[in-house]
């Protein structure tokens, strides 16, 4: 790795191949190999802009999940509240109550601030032993309905 400041005294002058114009070497980044970059420095901001913009294209929406795919979430905080509150009186460690694969989905509800209604269900059916719309009220009501999977199956249950 080259001194810095002789690489900055070797080229006090630098031509940009852009723009073509010979710049003072404070015009270009220093690399952390001590080398000046090989673009001015505004040279490199519109070449980064430019790169930056056809990664993402305007006009272009995000796809739509899979077709029965279960992407409805609610806030994870009441349910995260509800076990620990449960694990407290119960008196077991949170690994104890909810086993290995149900303490990865409290993990990553607490990580994430929110829960997909499959994992909140089998909190509520194997964990608590509640419905999840006394934790969550209309609200769950309002994500399930729509999931429409989930309302047709809902509609032959009341039949």
């Amino acid at each position: 790795m080259p001194d810095t400041s002789s690489a900055a005294a070797r080229q006090a002058h630098k031509r940009c191949p852009d723009c073509q114009r010979v710049l003072p070497a404070e015009a270009f980044y220093l690399r952390p190999n001590g080398y000046l970059s090989a673009y001015c420095k505004a040279d490199k901001r519109r070449r980064d802009h430019d790169a930056r913009q056809r990664s993402r294209p305007t006009g272009r929406t995000r796809r739509a999940p899979a077709r029965g795919a279960d992407n409805h979430r609610l806030p994870a905080a009441p349910l995260l509240a509800a076990v620990r509150r449960y694990a407290t009186l119960r008196h077991l460690s949170l690994r104890e109550l909810l086993g290995d694969e149900l303490f990865a989905a409290y993990g990553n509800a607490h990580q994430a601030g929110t829960i997909r209604l499959v994992i909140l269900e089998r909190f509520c059916d194997e964990v608590l032993g509640w419905h999840p719309r006394m934790l969550y009220g209309d609200a769950y009501d309002h994500a399930a309905a729509r999931n429409g999977k989930r309302a047709r199956q809902d509609q032959e249950a009341h039949q």
